[in-house]
This record gives structure tokens, sequence and C-alpha cells, in this order.
């Protein structure tokens, strides 16, 4: 099975990036292509250090629930070794 990935780089504005990506995937699910929950995987990479850190653990855990895989959210680096 093959992975998707979705990438939003971001300055401080994660639920934007969160925003973004949520939007996409319903923009290909409805116009493209049917993708499985297990094989999406979210990341935000942002450029400053996110504050918010219970508001960015509920994001994760909104998008592990009805959205994707995963969701990662980094300052300026994320490594990613694919499964």
């Amino acid at each position: 099975t093959e992975d998707f990935y979705y990438v939003e780089l971001k300055g401080t504005e994660i639920q934007k990036g969160f925003n973004q990506i949520i939007r996409t995937i319903q923009h290909i699910d409805a116009n493209h292509l049917k993708i499985s929950k297990d094989q999406r995987f979210g990341f935000i990479v942002s450029s400053e250090v996110p504050k918010a850190g219970v508001k960015i653990n509920n994001l994760k855990q909104e998008f592990a629930k009805k959205h994707g895989k995963s969701l990662e959210v980094k300052n300026k680096v994320l490594p990613h070794t694919p499964r």
C-alpha cells in the first residue's frame, strides 16, 4: 500500500495549517481519489516553537480520530522515515 503525506509549512499558525491539510484531504477524496485513513499522514512544520501544547495534542487526536493515521507538528525540521 502507498502512504500519502500532507505537509504544511507555517510560521506559528498551526491551526491554519491543520485546517489546510483537512481541506486538502476532503478535496482529494471528493474529486480525485478515495484514500484510506490509515494511509494518510499529516505534517506541520513551523518556523517557531508552538506554545500551545494542549491545543496541538487536541489537533493530533482529532486528526487520528477523523482524518488520518497521525499528525506531527515540529519546529523547523521534521525527520521522517517512511514505514
